[in-house]
């Protein structure tokens, strides 16, 4: 493990002439600190604290710095946190937050649960977090590291807010494998079978929704990692019903899912149809009928959502790797198959047979060999988005990343109204609104999208102290 960020206690210190002043230390990573701070000239109740990352001037400002430049291009839209100044002194580079004291939507799930049986509140959630994630895109800038968290979410669930831009890039495709977070990270990623020379960073942030559209509805992970050899994701390459065989979810959640987790990364569904189809899902979970007759698995993780399943006589050496002591790996930001990492929640598999490695099986590693001799993919997804950028594109360089704590660049509240049928979410600040119409007999799902708002005082160059 990389030993964390040191830097001297800055708490008390003024910055940026005074209009900031670091309060307490609310996080610290492998390259920098958090910290809440008092902002002095603020009229704004709402906006009085901010949070202030620091990290030590490195050699090479550049790289560095393409964490901020990534943010700042989005940070316009309200479901990602707002860059609002960099700055620097002899010794550290600042830049200036938001702050949110309702933690992060690992904090949601694990903790208050708040997803718990709560379809939409989930819908609405996820929502807003493919409209982030799709801005980011349209922006030509592709996170790499989505994760619960990596995700503010107010107190309620009902507002959720990107960010630690750490491990992003603006480049279409990347040959730089493995990096994020492993759980999330996409098979052509990973890269254990695809032999491919680079992969597309657009789709492989599309796998990461479809895990995390799964760990709000259950609090569980599919697999610990999208590779063969790892065997819950090997029965999922050989039954298309796996999800259901383990989740409580409804065959219209395992529809949409699946169409996430594709294999092949151009037949991937695009974010605009994604948001349509999560819009028109009527029912997110098992019938009670289907929950009587599913395994015992399936039924104790529709029972205990976010905890460790109880032992049982009747399914003896039940394991579960509870995430209670987890700090979660926004200190971790280019984690590398950590054993500490493994499941962020306790597996729905865990209890029927220990998680170990098996032998690769062929079906994944097929469709990489197809994929790989394939020189120009298409998508099959008619309403895909953006250019398929070729292979020979230059990639990204080697860029050196700040890691966020947990408790990073944590904002202000803002309570949205919960989506339901009869009622359009419309939040303020311009949150995007939405309503429900019918188009012979089917519930259509119509958004309209925001004005992009201006970055408020955010420099285009870094300001010195």
């Amino acid at each position: 493990m990389p030993s964390f960020f040191h830097s001297p206690d800055l708490a008390g210190r003024f910055l940026h002439g005074g209009r900031l002043q670091l309060l307490d230390c609310i996080g610290t990573g492998v390259h920098g600190v958090v910290y809440r701070a008092l902002s002095i000239s603020s009229r704004d109740q709402a906006s009085e604290y901010r949070a202030v990352k620091c990290i030590r001037k490195p050699t090479n400002g550049e790289k560095r710095l393409s964490e901020f430049a990534n943010h700042a291009k989005v940070s316009n839209h309200n479901n990602i946190t707002t860059l609002h100044h960099m700055f620097q002194d002899e010794t550290f580079i600042y830049a200036e937050l938001d702050f949110c004291p309702d933690g992060t939507l690992l904090d949601a799930i694990n903790g208050r649960q708040i997803f718990h049986n709560q379809p939409e509140l989930v819908r609405a959630a996820f929502l807003q977090l493919v409209d982030a994630v799709h801005h980011c895109h349209e922006q030509s800038v592709f996170h790499r590291d989505l994760k619960p968290e990596n995700i503010l979410c107010s107190f309620d669930g009902s507002y959720l807010r990107l960010v630690d831009f750490g491990m992003s890039t603006d480049t279409w495709v990347s040959e730089k494998f493995g990096q994020g977070s492993e759980c999330y990270m996409s098979p052509e990623c990973l890269a254990e079978e695809f032999r491919l020379p680079d992969y597309s960073l657009r789709h492989s942030d599309i796998w990461s929704l479809g895990i995390l559209m799964i760990n709000m509805l259950c609090a569980r992970s599919p697999w610990e990692r999208a590779a063969s050899s790892h065997k819950h994701f090997n029965d999922f390459l050989q039954d298309p019903n796996y999800l259901r065989t383990v989740l409580p979810i409804s065959n219209e959640v395992q529809t949409v899912v699946k169409s996430i987790l594709t294999i092949d990364p151009m037949s991937r569904i695009s974010l605009p149809t994604l948001q349509g189809r999560v819009g028109t899902i009527d029912r997110w979970y098992m019938s009670d009928e289907d929950l009587a007759h599913a395994a015992p698995s399936v039924q104790w993780v529709a029972q205990y959502y976010a905890s460790d399943i109880p032992s049982s006589s009747s399914v003896p050496n039940i394991s579960v790797t509870s995430s209670a002591g987890s700090t979660g790996s926004q200190g971790s930001s280019n984690s590398q198959s950590s054993g500490e990492e493994g499941f962020l929640y306790p597996s729905p598999a865990l209890g029927l047979e220990p998680l170990g490695m098996h032998e690769p099986q062929p079906i994944l590693a097929r469709i990489a060999r197809s994929l790989s001799s394939d020189s120009s993919p298409d998508s099959s997804d008619e309403e895909s988005e953006g250019p398929i950028t070729p292979y020979s594109i230059p990639v990204d360089p080697d860029i050196e990343v700040p890691e966020l704590c947990e408790e990073e660049g944590i904002g202000a509240s803002l309570r949205v109204p919960l989506f339901s049928p009869t009622k359009g979410v419309n939040g303020s600040r311009g949150f995007r609104s939405a309503s429900w119409t019918s188009n012979g007999g089917r519930k259509m799902l119509e958004v309209e999208r925001p004005r992009p708002r201006a970055v408020s005082g955010f420099n285009a160059r870094m300001d010195k102290e």
